[in-house]
């Protein structure tokens, strides 16, 4: 069996495979935040692709400001019953289900006891992803989303517990994990999609990512996905796997699995990456959502490579 389509044991959790589906918009959010039918069935439409682990899009942890704006929720106990659809259709498909959460606001505007409620909002809406039947939750620590603004220093300016060193920049983040952990216990996976490099002086660097995930790995998160986003002008080569070396940085010092994407739609190049160690689930990502049959085509690829 070659290496790409091997199982993963991931905390609690065996996936199938090594392949995964970001969280990615499903198109058919709605501005309630409730899981219509119609989404259900898109993430079992993506499941039936043949990944190992999905990721459903966002979900609100909080009501947004502007209620116009379609969305996915779970801050509420009413939206537990779609979550539930969507991810039993996730499942009967044979992927493990994760639940990203996150909430736009700008933490600069938010003062420390606004910002430790939002953490008790993350660990609620975790469990009710677990009431949905959800195997776990992702939190981005990406994408510009709270939790990057504050550990990033290039953005955090703050000078109460949330700001200054990286350990008071990292943590709200650890206070949820810790959060979710000791209510949900371990059977209940925690996965970071974390923002390896900012490429700009004076930003997150490869090196403070590696001490950031030896951290979140002690702290309970079962699975890392590297991010990278430029906080500068500087340009950086985007070529297929061009993220694959920051994984590796983190590979080396994390024993949790590591997951890397980049234009590895290429079977052979998704495969050498988990075969060499580098990263241990390749997300394709928008690959996927335009070529569903894209996972069994990458199988008949590398068994015809193997003759």
């Amino acid at each position: 069996m070659h290496t790409l389509f091997s199982p993963l044991r991931m905390g609690h959790l065996r996936l199938a495979n090594r392949l995964a589906l970001q969280a990615l918009p499903s198109g058919y959010a709605l501005p309630e935040g409730f899981v219509s039918a119609e989404c259900a069935a898109a993430y079992l439409r993506r499941a039936q692709s043949g990944v190992g682990l999905m990721t459903v899009e966002p979900a609100y942890v909080l009501p947004p400001r502007d209620q116009l704006v379609p969305h996915l929720g779970l801050y509420a106990d009413a939206q537990v019953l779609g979550f539930r659809q969507c991810v039993d259709a996730i499942h009967a498909a044979g992927a493990a289900a994760l639940v990203m959460l996150d909430q736009p606001l700008w933490a600069a505007q938010l003062g420390s006891a606004a910002l430790a409620q939002l953490g008790e909002a993350f660990v609620v809406a975790a469990w009710r992803a677990r009431a949905a039947g959800a195997d776990g939750v992702m939190l981005s620590a990406a994408d510009g989303g709270v939790f990057e603004q504050l550990i990033s220093p290039l953005r955090n300016h703050r000078s109460d517990q949330y700001g200054g060193d990286a350990n008071a920049r990292l943590q709200l983040l650890i206070d949820v994990i810790e959060g979710i952990g000791g209510w949900m216990g371990e059977a209940f996976a925690i996965g970071v999609r974390l923002n390896v490099e900012e490429f700009a002086a004076g930003g997150l660097t490869l090196q403070d990512s590696r001490t950031i995930a030896t951290r979140l790995a002690s702290s309970g998160v079962n699975m890392i996905e590297v991010s990278a986003e430029l906080a500068s002008d500087t340009p950086v080569a985007r070529f297929p796997g061009w993220r694959v070396p920051l994984a590796r940085g983190l590979k080396s010092v994390i024993d949790i699995p590591v997951m890397v994407g980049g234009q590895l739609d290429d079977p052979a190049l998704a495969d050498s990456v988990v075969r060499d160690g580098s990263a241990d689930l390749i997300a394709i990502g928008e690959r996927l959502l335009g070529d569903p049959g894209w996972p069994l085509r990458a199988w008949s690829a590398l068994q015809g490579a193997g003759e």
